[in-house]
């Protein structure tokens, strides 16, 4: 409905593979209500099945890895009318002649503090959003990663974001929770770092810094089993932690 009434430039969707079906079913059912829709997906399962996705959605677009530059650039040639995509690096896309195209890899990005905040100001009230979590202690709710990638190696976990752990300074971390508290009114943190533990000393002076600015928010994120200094969790727990 929102679509009929409102039909937008470009429409962003996110999959993991468990979802992908939804996705299918639902790209197809906007197609046949905007048949000229533009329509561009990321996410893990996008990122490592890219081909798969454009033959059998109607996406017109596939964001591989992180999306902050792949997505600005293919905006930037989509208002500028240009339909050569072809040096926009993490994208794999449709052409106008029915072509799959799979560009080379996005580099990824090194100095997380160098990218903005996400533009929240251009969504709805965040108190109008429900909660897919079971366990949550407040809201509203807004989702962190303060950190990407992870170095263990295990089985069962696809390390969507590498190996090679790039991780937003505490003080900068700590500044935009004060942010989404103050200026969005977010009372709970779920951070989705694939292992928000990793670094115990950029923990301790996270939490402190939290505690110095009052920032008054009830959060969670992951650890990895072999934390063994309880500490780390005693300054995550006098910060908010539960």
């Amino acid at each position: 409905k929102e679509i009929k009434k409102y039909p937008p430039d470009l429409l962003g969707l996110y999959t993991i593979s468990y979802n992908y079906p939804v996705l299918e079913t639902l790209t197809h059912a906007i197609r046949g209500i905007n048949p000229t829709l533009k329509m561009v997906a990321g996410g893990p399962h996008v990122t490592f099945m890219p081909e798969q996705t454009l033959q059998e959605t109607p996406i017109d677009f596939c964001v591989m890895g992180e999306g902050e530059e792949t997505l600005h650039e293919l905006v930037q040639h989509l208002e500028d009318g240009s339909k050569d995509f072809s040096e926009i690096g993490g994208l794999a896309y449709r052409t106008s002649e029915g072509e799959i195209k799979k560009n080379g890899e996005r580099v990824r990005v090194k100095e997380l503090d160098e990218l903005p905040y996400p533009a929240i100001h251009l969504l709805p009230p965040l108190s109008k959003y429900k909660l897919y979590l079971l366990h949550h202690k407040r809201t509203p709710y807004f989702s962190v990663a303060s950190s990407r990638g992870c170095p263990y190696k295990c089985v069962f976990c696809e390390t969507p974001s590498g190996k090679i752990v790039r991780a937003h300074s505490a003080e900068y971390t700590a500044d935009y929770l004060q942010f989404l508290e103050q200026k969005h009114g977010v009372k709970e943190i779920h951070f989705v770092d694939d292992t928000f533990t990793l670094n115990e000393k950029r923990i301790f002076k996270l939490t402190e810094l939290m505690q110095q600015k009052n920032i008054d928010l009830t959060w969670y994120g992951t650890a990895h089993a072999n934390v063994k200094n309880m500490d780390v969790f005693k300054a995550m727990r006098d910060a908010g932690c539960w």
